[in-house]
């Protein structure tokens, strides 16, 4: 006997069903008492449409990111796991999230009520197949019908044409994906099998349902009868009406492909402004251009989206926020950013500059701050014109002899002092800024360590040139830093620098001997590098330097050796080890080490590379990231090597244009003339300096160094630099 409100099953649907034995219709049977007839467009909520490793941040602060497991289901559920073996951490419903990304930094953050998680991939491609599957179960907002609600994130105009010709692939890709969604649901919806088999899996359900009524067995059901009916009939009004649930996602999905469309349009509008900026003749002044934002460090900003939490009354389901580029951005300023507004004519904006605690430099007590914006030069002014010369030629002729009182051709130089290139170490003083805001004395440790090697990182490209050796009294300034190193010794060549910062005050004596080895040239390094953050004083030696391949091949440049750094106020110690490669090394420039503790027990592991990273191990799957090498330019070989800070160590900027010292390192003819590519004249101005020196050394004897004094045999800074550059230079030598 058939249910109320539903139609008996055909004769022939009653004989089909009987030809089959009885396994097979008790397992049809199953299949239709416990199977809801679903929509297409609700795949089954056991289905995995994607999973894999991801690398998630840790819940507690200070602990970095690990490797976990993540599985997306059919359902919307996102769940990860220790390994794929081992039952799920922790879960989110996308459909009741808030998904937000940073696309030039592969972050993923998903957010909601119970749980956050914050995800990195490891490329662009994984990235982009993981945000495209998590696309299918948020709802894509359009900022611009909500501004009373909600303050709309902002998109960054100072981005490179590639970054939103990269955007809107992405973009183009989506909309693609959602029209084939679309049209593969149509067709399915349309298609006559599919409504026969709905109406065939609902008269089995009803067959079976009467059969067991009548039986003994259905004294244990637990629904009764007009449960059973109203159970029945909500199924068979959401099977036998899918064109109202599939026209609304429909529409749902059309709603998502005219936002994309919109978002396309906009940034097509702002790749056409940047290309008519790009192509227009610059002058002196336009130093600012509209609604630029600068780093105060560097000229790019470490985000491109600021984003805001929704309201929780705004809407239902998950959520992908939209960038709109007309919100609000009276409180959008980055705190590592000097957001300028061209709507007025002031000619001083020192008022928006702010200074972020990670990435600021603490100016000098009696330094002033700059009183303009400028932006640093991103390539020199000419590229390398002549390959360096021979040097396995030079070493045969000076066997024995130091290099440092070599005389060699302007071709072997790089255009940067010795002085310059001890300010690369500095890039990273962040990394100080960090160790000095941790007091736990194992973290201070691992910074300081990833200090130490940070410096290395400029060296990956450099192996063919030296940098040019100073003069008797020649200083170099960085404000970024408040470095000041000087030249204190003549032969042997000496040079002695000092930096601070909040709560931090750094200083070296740099010195070395070299050895040829035939097929090799050694640099051992001489003198101790200080540090001092609070009440700990660490100290540390460099490991040699090799320049391999001197008679064939291509030469390369690497660090072999420990670096032991020892905190003098404890007796802590961080061992680092930088392996040697070889000439099959499959991994080179490694370096591995770990934090000791006073009594020698082993706080902390270290492992990366020098040109790369440096990690904490946490345990065998688990890492801490510490330090990350800025990426090289693309054309970084046909510019020395040169990193980013490296190519705007001799560029004289205007803040500092009429308060260097003389005797600064930016200010030598030679060195300048080969920035320029003007190898003729630098070679000349090389000889002419050179010989100025010889003849003050004949006349006056050899001068002493004048900002820093010898203590023992280290060279510490005496003071004064900074209080002369305030009064104006009135008692320097003239050295060019």
């Amino acid at each position: 006997m058939s249910q109320k409100g539903k139609a008996p099953p055909s004769p022939e649907l009653v004989g089909r069903f009987k030809k089959y034995g009885p396994s097979v219709r008790a397992a049809l049977s199953t299949m239709a008492l416990s199977t809801n007839v679903v929509s297409p467009m609700e795949p089954r909520p056991e289905e995995i449409i994607r999973e894999g490793w991801l690398l998630k941040k840790r819940r507690r602060k200070m602990q970095g990111f690990a490797k976990r497991y993540f599985r997306l289901y059919s359902s919307g559920l996102l769940s990860y796991a220790y390994h794929p073996d081992l039952s799920p951490r922790d879960q989110i419903d996308l459909s009741s999230a808030v998904i937000s990304n940073k696309s030039h930094r592969l972050d993923i953050h998903i957010d909601s009520d119970n749980s956050l998680f914050h995800i990195h991939c490891e490329s662009s491609a994984q990235f982009d197949q993981w945000m495209s599957d998590f696309r299918r179960f948020v709802h894509v907002r359009d900022s611009t019908l909500h501004r009373s609600s909600i303050r709309s994130p902002i998109v960054r105009t100072d981005l490179k044409p590639s970054a939103l010709v990269k955007e809107m692939d992405s973009n183009i890709h989506e909309l693609r994906e959602q029209v084939s969604i679309i049209r593969s649901e149509e067709a399915k919806l349309k298609s006559p099998s599919f409504l026969k088999i709905i109406r065939e899996k609902e008269q089995i359900k009803d067959m079976l349902s009467s059969k067991e009524k009548d039986s003994i067995f259905s004294m244990f059901r637990k629904n009764s009868h007009s449960d059973l009916n109203s159970e029945t009939n909500t199924n068979t009004t959401k099977s036998t009406t899918p064109s109202t649930s599939d026209k609304s996602h429909t529409h749902s999905r059309l709603d998502n492909i005219g936002t994309i469309l919109q978002l396309l349009s906009e940034q097509c509008e702002q790749l056409a402004q940047m290309v008519a900026e790009l192509e227009a003749p610059k002058t002196k002044s336009s130093f600012l251009s509209h609604n630029r934002s600068f780093s105060a460090s560097q000229s790019i900003s470490d985000g491109s989206v600021v984003w805001f939490d929704a309201p929780d009354s705004f809407g239902e389901g998950g959520e992908e926020l939209v960038l709109d580029h007309e919100g609000d951005t009276s409180s959008l300023k980055s705190d590592n950013s000097i957001e300028i507004d061209d709507s007025s004519d002031e000619a001083h904006v020192e008022e928006l500059i702010q200074v972020s605690q990670a990435t600021s430099v603490q100016p000098s007590p009696v330094a002033e701050r700059p009183t303009h914006v400028f932006t640093r030069r991103t390539a020199l002014p000419a590229r390398m014109l002549y390959d360096e010369g021979s040097l396995f030629s030079m070493l045969k002729k000076n066997v024995g002899k130091d290099l440092s009182a070599i005389s060699f051709p302007v071709t072997f130089n790089e255009p940067l002092s010795l002085l310059q290139r001890l300010a690369e170490d500095m890039e990273y003083n962040h990394l100080l800024d960090e160790a000095v805001a941790n007091t736990n004395p194992i973290d201070r440790m691992c910074l300081v360590a990833a200090f130490a090697v940070s410096g290395y990182a400029c060296t990956k490209l450099r192996s063919g040139r030296k940098s040019f050796t100073p003069m008797m009294g020649e200083t170099f300034e960085d404000v970024r830093s408040n470095f000041i190193a000087e030249k204190v010794s003549h032969n042997p060549l000496i040079m002695a620098c000092h930096a601070h910062g909040e709560g931090w005050e750094y200083w070296a004596t740099s010195s070395g001997r070299t050895k040829f080895w035939g097929k090799s040239l050694e640099i051992a390094p001489s003198g101790t590098t200080h540090l001092k953050i609070g009440k700990d004083h660490y100290e540390w030696q460099r490991p040699s330097t090799f320049v391999r391949n001197l008679m064939m091949g291509t030469k390369y440049l690497e660090h072999c050796g420990q670096l032991i750094i020892t905190n003098t106020t404890t007796n802590a110690r961080s061992i680092l080890e930088f392996k040697e490669t070889g000439y099959w090394g499959s991994s080179p420039n490694v370096v591995t080490g770990a934090v000791l503790s006073p009594s020698g027990n082993v706080d902390a592991k270290l492992e990366g590379t020098w040109h790369e990273q440096l990690t904490q191990v946490l345990d065998d799957a688990h890492f801490k990231l510490l330090w990350r090498a800025h990426p090289f330019q693309k054309d970084a070989t046909e510019y020395y090597g040169f990193t980013s800070y490296a190519i705007t160590l001799n560029e004289v900027t205007p803040d500092i244009a009429d308060k260097i010292a003389p005797t600064d390192s930016r200010l030598r003819p030679d060195i300048r003339a080969l920035e320029e590519g003007k190898i003729d004249w630098a070679d000349t101005e090389k000889i002419r300096i050179e010989e100025a020196q010889r003849e003050r050394r004949r006349n006056n004897g050899i001068p002493d160094a004048r900002w820093f004094k010898q203590v023992g045999e280290d060279y510490v800074y005496s003071g004064g630099y900074w209080e002369e550059r305030e009064s104006g230079w009135k008692s320097t030598a003239r050295l060019w």
